[in-house]
């Protein structure tokens, strides 16, 4: 099958061609899917050669979104991942804040390029050399764009620079007066899991495995306009994957590779984080894993080597060897001590386990700070008997069967979460402890991380999100458990679909304080939707065939079969 013959068989019409160095490349248009808002109708491309060749050829292929990545959504991206809202700010200044906001995004982003420096050492070249790319790509067909290797640079780095300034101890911003820190949130809201085995339908036992992800993040108003899938086919010797990004990003924010192997990320905030080396972590890691990993073992052992500085959770999926596991995962350290987190008068009253105890019962142990989290790994329950005094410390209500395998720290009542946790200072409990079922959503669960994530900064970041962590994380098990034995493709795509703001979703007012959007469907009628805040995937690691949402919830969701490009 020719790549063409690949995209009309995932209803896709390839409209343009580029070659580069000999390498080709394609943009393909979906016959059926658009975007709701802008009307264009959705778009993958396929690329091949070597990584300054996809990444140049990405460029050619794709140059409004490289731009409009390297300039909207780079300079808008700032402000929206540390939380910070205008509207919120006292009204007597905030004409002020609305006029100096342009500089001071500006300034983020000359800020984050310096700093990121540091982390130039630590990307892998074969990434640094598509970002070269992309950046050559674009000034070859816009000679006078202002969008070169800074921007793109800053693009994928960025993110993780900030985040590293933002969570670490060492961060500056903690010497903020409480009034103005307390404008600082960062949006958290990811759900992922994997399933195989007997959760699936009789049928589908042995020849099927799910991964669901729903990577949430500020999209700046930008990224859901650009966002695509990409199949790179690279002739270096790395594997071949597709993965779902926006043109600009050497990056990705799911990513599936031809060996069966799947992987993403969920913001997870922690002390454990370096303010002076953000390192390589996050959607860059992510894809780089995915060239080179052939087992869930091989991606851990990627993510645990390399130099990181901000704390991510990572989701692994094998479906080649029917292994899931959960890379807790902050800064690298050789050594690390997570009892020195947490607020010392929660030691000082007995209400934490202490540094020996700690070595002694975690059975989840934090490698070069990464605790690994398997699908058959068992939860060290001894750690849970501190919760009922914790939860009365912080004032909050406690029974035995909020911690049980179906339970709920927090229901939905009236359009939200009730607010029953105290921050993430308790042990939060593994719900799942069947072989093949494995969730995460945007908090540790090992016990040493999660003292990790008792620090009191990260805590006043993550302020009001705490409840909504554990709810989405008990929701989607229950509503996992209860399909247990009978999950197929139609069902794990409405799993990972439970807060869409979609009608037949299991939570469709998720979203409800979200602005609405219009459009007019196909028949002249004027609607509304919600804008989609990241990207929701299902990748079925067998079949290798992975479907998306992006964009608004009214769009229509499109496929890519990756081993049709790879005759």
């Amino acid at each position: 099958m020719t790549v063409r013959e690949a995209f009309e068989h995932d209803g896709f019409i390839v409209v343009r061609e580029e070659t580069f160095h000999g390498r080709k490349g394609l943009r393909a248009e979906h016959k059926t899917a658009v975007n709701v808002k802008t009307g264009r109708k959705k778009y993958a491309l396929y690329v091949e050669g070597d990584a300054y060749e996809m990444g140049y050829l990405t460029a050619l292929l794709a140059p409004d979104s490289v731009e409009a990545m390297g300039t909207t959504f780079l300079l808008n991206i700032a402000p929206s991942f540390i939380g910070f809202d205008p509207e919120r700010v006292c009204p007597l200044f905030r004409w002020l804040v609305r006029l100096l906001l342009p500089v001071l995004e500006r300034a983020l982003v000359d800020m984050a390029y310096e700093i990121s420096e540091e982390m130039f050492k630590d990307i892998p070249a074969d990434l640094k050399l598509e970002m070269q790319g992309l950046a050559d790509g674009l000034k070859s067909v816009r000679p006078h764009t202002t969008v070169d290797y800074k921007e793109i640079w800053a693009l994928n780095a960025g993110i993780d620079c900030i985040l590293s300034i933002v969570y670490s101890p060492g961060s500056f911003l903690r010497g903020l007066p409480k009034l103005l820190s307390g404008h600082l949130h960062v949006p958290l809201a990811c759900n992922g899991f994997m399933t195989f085995g007997n959760a699936l339908a009789p049928g589908l036992r042995g020849s099927a495995h799910f991964f669901g992800r729903d990577f949430m993040f500020p999209t700046a108003h930008v990224f859901q306009d650009e966002a695509c899938l990409v199949v790179y086919n690279p002739a270096d010797g790395r594997l071949p994957l597709v993965s779902g990004t926006a043109p600009g990003f050497a990056a990705s924010v799911v990513a599936m590779n031809r060996k069966g192997i799947a992987m993403g990320v969920d913001m997870a905030a922690s002390g454990a984080c370096d303010a002076a080396r953000a390192g390589y972590n996050a959607i860059l890691l992510v894809r780089g894993a995915m060239h080179e990993a052939s087992s869930a073992d091989e991606a851990l052992a990627y993510v645990t080597a390399a130099r990181r500085g901000v704390s991510w959770d990572y989701l692994i999926a094998d479906g080649t060897h029917d292994r899931d596991v959960v890379a807790e995962a902050g800064k690298s350290a050789a050594d690390s001590d997570p009892v020195s987190y947490p607020p010392e008068e929660l030691q000082t009253f007995g209400l934490l386990p202490g540094a020996l105890e700690l070595f002694r019962r975690d059975t989840l142990p934090i490698v070069n700070g990464v605790a690994a989290r398997w699908n058959d790994s068992r939860y060290p329950e001894e750690f849970l008997k501190y919760n009922p005094e914790l939860f009365g410390y912080f004032h909050k209500h406690y029974t035995e069967d909020m911690m049980g395998e179906r339970g709920y720290i927090g229901r939905w009542v009236n359009g939200a979460v009730e607010r029953n946790c105290p921050g993430s200072f308790y042990f939060a409990p593994q719900r799942e402890d069947k072989d093949d079922v494995l969730i995460a959503t945007n908090h540790y669960l090992s016990p040493s991380q999660r003292l990790c994530a008792m620090d009191p900064w990260a805590n006043r970041l993550t302020s009001g999100h705490d409840a909504d962590i554990q709810w989405r994380y008990d929701r989607l098990n229950d509503l996992i458990l209860g399909a247990y034995g009978a999950i197929d493709g139609a069902e794990a795509w409405r799993l990972i679909n439970f807060i869409a703001a979609l009608p037949d979703s299991d939570t469709p007012d998720y979203y409800a304080s979200e602005p609405d959007v219009e459009y007019v469907d196909a028949e002249g009628h004027v609607r509304t939707t919600k804008e989609v805040p990241g990207m929701t995937s299902l990748c079925e690691l067998k079949t290798l065939v992975i479907r998306c949402r992006y964009g608004y919830y009214a769009d229509e969701p499109v496929e890519i079969t990756l081993p049709n490009y790879l005759v």
